[in-house]
Order: C-alpha cells, then structure tokens, then sequence
C-alpha cells in the first residue's frame, strides 16, 4: 500500500485482471496507522519456518493443534533405511490397512482379510492377527514381554525398536 492506494508492483507476480480489479476496489482503512506484517506466526518473535507451517497445516477448527510427532527417535534407530521408512509410516499411519484406507472415505471392508476376525489396522496387522502371533512365536529368542501384545501402536514400535534392535537391524 502506498499513499492510500493499492500498490501491486512491489509483488513478484501478477494477479489475473480481474482480481487485479478487485483488489483496487477494496477499501484502505484509514483508521489504522500501524504497518502490515505477515501474521503467519504464532508469536510475534518467530520467524515463519517449517515448523509454524506443519502447525498451521494440522491446525483443526477450533484452532487446537494436534499432538506433536512423537515419532523423532525412529531417525536414530540402528536399522536400514527402509525400515525406518516403513515406521515412519506406521506412526504417521500412512501404511493402507483397511481402517486406515476407510478413514479416508474408501469404501473397502475393514475386517482383516486373514483372520476374519478383526478390523485390520497396523497394530493388528504387525501383532494382533493370529498370523503375526504365529510369526512372532516362531523366533527362537525369547522376546515375549508382558507389555509385547499389550501396548498401543506407537510403543510398541518404539520399546521392540530399542530394546530388541538387533532384531530390527537383522544384525544377529
């Protein structure tokens, strides 16, 4: 804005005409003294970063964020890269279990198709179904704990990831 005018050729782009138009009919108010700035940021102290930006776009109606990811120690994990990228996507629940993919409006069953029995989400998939169980019984190591099959999605990737990392690294 300049001398109460808009001033469009201090942006680095240009608007279609008609928008360019609407802009111009918008009113300056003249009331206010004070001059603009970006209001992205949540305090007027911070820069715009990254993180503001994750924050702003987790933002939910009622202008609550999220829980913050508690996902940073899968980076530092001893294990290959793939699997660091596949927990990331367990944590981010990005992996297409059918609870999953019916959260995001598409139609599918959501009864695990190799049981029957339960809806198939990640946890289930990786220790709930009877198929994993099988598969984890099937170690000659003694991983059973009494928190292996009792805990939510999240510790448990992260207590068999530290605890048991030789298993996770395929290191024997």
């Amino acid at each position: 804005m300049q001398h109460n005018s808009w001033n469009l050729g201090n942006i680095s782009f240009s608007f279609p005409y008609s928008l360019r138009q609407r802009i111009k009919a918008t009113p300056i108010p003249m009331a206010s003294a004070s001059v603009d700035h970006i209001s992205l940021c949540s305090s007027p102290d911070r820069e715009f970063d990254l993180k503001e930006a994750y924050n702003l776009a987790c933002a939910v109606q009622d202008s609550h964020f999220y829980e913050p990811f508690m996902g940073n120690w899968v980076w530092k994990t001893i294990t290959l890269p793939k699997i660091k990228c596949f927990l990331w996507q367990c944590i981010h629940k990005s992996i297409p279990a059918r609870e999953v993919l019916s959260a995001r409006v598409l139609v599918v069953p959501i009864s695990c198709p190799l049981c029957n029995a339960h809806i198939e989400s990640i946890i289930h998939i990786l220790h709930d179904c009877p198929l994993a169980n099988e598969f984890w019984d099937s170690f000659l190591v003694s991983i059973h704990t009494s928190t292996f099959y009792c805990t939510n999605l999240l510790d448990w990737l992260q207590i068999n990831c530290t605890k048991y990392h030789s298993l996770v690294s395929g290191i024997s």
